[in-house]
């Protein structure tokens, strides 16, 4: 009788959770129905929208075959927190060669306690005609493609101002890059490969539309980006009648973005044309929100001698502070060593900018420039002056002043552009640590 009541109360709890408006919902950005083979992969994305009024921290349950993508703007990580009417992506990597069976159903996303565990009774997945349908095929295609990149981040074009882009900047050149698609099959053309975009911003354009590849031979698709940059990660699929599919996250980014744990605030379209473009992210938050001092150690015991005098290149700044430091002062006790040994995201390649990296001088004869003609892009340009980043306090740079360079640091206060002045090592300030963007 026990086990009777206790079956009707969890009955009672699961059909109560699931009767009403669902608490998350999920917007097909993809077909849903898809055929693969067993050396083919494919990529499926929904919109997850929290509709409860309640922030919920969600996790999707495995799917054999199924690898959910965490990476990319907008990309939903695993697990992934939404407040009421936020959303992100998620998106899913089918891999026919690990499907053991057909996929009716899913995916299914379910809320998370405390200790990331899975709660059975609070999940949900999509609309029955927006369900995941593969379908897994035992023919393989007939010949093997290959891309020359796994992913491709651009540039919007947008070197002088205009009506439809945010920001510009002459480092904005809006480079068209390359995907070379190259079919490794010995004897089998590739025929009719083509592309299927999804998430690309407007202005964003592909060619050709397809071709037919020769056994060994390439062809060329070349992605030229418009004004207006991406708001989430784009895929580019691209597959032939008898081929395997490829999938490529695609971003167009301007100042501001969040892309790689970060807000771009530099960006390098100088880059060869066959790779992505190159630049700067600053993390999302201070890593010392209550302030550190550049070197504990001052006044009496400074650290010396210390190659720490670029105005542009913060990152060798970095590494030299903490080599003359890390054998007197644990990392997380100065600037330069919590930027150095941070982990944001999964990237670890952090360091505390140079002075020039933080932003300008207040007239053209400092280093870095002034408010018209900043030496370098830089975050107080870029970010603060932009109003995207609302910084207005004062963070160390990784660059000691040309005046007593033991005991004098620069830094900036971003509340006040063009105000880089020193002050003793001891000082407290904020750090916001950067890094280059990984290609």
């Amino acid at each position: 009788m026990r086990d009777l009541i206790r079956f009707f109360i969890a009955c009672m709890v699961s059909c109560s959770i699931h009767a009403g408006k669902p608490m998350w919902t999920f917007l097909p950005l993809t077909a849903t129905t898809l055929t693969v083979s067993a050396n083919n992969s494919a990529t499926v994305q929904y919109t997850v929208t929290n509709q409860s009024f309640k922030p919920h921290t969600l996790a999707m349950q495995p799917i054999k075959g199924i690898k959910q993508i965490t990476n990319g703007s907008g990309i939903c990580p695993n697990p992934f927190a939404l407040r009421y009417l936020k959303s992100c992506t998620l998106t899913l990597e089918i891999d026919g060669s690990l499907l053991q069976s057909n996929i009716a159903g899913g995916p299914v996303v379910c809320q998370t306690d405390s200790k990331g565990i899975p709660n059975p009774n609070a999940c949900y997945q999509p609309e029955p005609n927006s369900r995941l349908n593969i379908t897994r095929s035992s023919a393989p295609g007939a010949a093997i493609i290959s891309s020359s990149v796994t992913m491709l981040t651009l540039s919007v074009a947008c070197p002088t101002p205009s009506a439809s882009c945010t920001y510009s900047n002459a480092a904005l050149t809006g480079t068209s890059r390359l995907i070379t698609i190259t079919n490794t099959s010995s004897t089998a053309t590739a025929l009719n490969v083509a592309y299927d975009a999804t998430g690309l911003p407007a202005g964003t354009s592909i060619t050709p539309a397809s071709c037919d590849i020769a056994p060994g031979d390439s062809c060329l698709f070349t992605v030229t980006p418009g004004q207006t940059a991406s708001t989430v990660s784009g895929i580019v699929n691209i597959v032939g009648t008898n081929t395997n599919t490829l999938s490529l996250p695609v971003n167009v980014l301007t100042y501001g973005n969040v892309y790689q744990s970060g807000y771009v605030f530099a960006i390098d379209d100088s880059t060869p044309a066959t790779t992505s473009i190159s630049g700067k992210v600053a993390a999302l938050a201070d890593q010392s929100s209550l302030g550190i001092p550049w070197d504990p150690g001052c006044p009496g015991s400074c650290t010396n001698p210390i190659a720490a005098n670029s105005n542009f290149n913060g990152s060798t700044n970095t590494t030299n502070i903490y080599n003359a430091m890390s054998l007197t002062h644990a990392a997380g006790t100065y600037a330069a060593g919590l930027c150095y040994h941070v982990l944001i995201g999964n990237y670890t390649d952090w360091y505390l900018p140079a002075i020039c990296e933080t932003g300008y001088g207040g007239n053209s004869l400092s280093p870095c420039g002034d408010v018209s003609n900043p030496t370098l892009q830089n975050m107080q340009s870029n970010l603060v002056d932009n109003g995207i980043v609302p910084l207005t306090d004062s963070y160390w740079s990784s660059t000691q002043t040309d005046i007593d360079p033991i005991i004098l640091a620069d830094f900036n206060i971003f509340g006040i552009g063009g105000n880089q002045p020193g002050d003793v090592k001891e000082t407290s300030y904020l750090v916001r640590c950067i890094r280059i963007m990984s290609p």
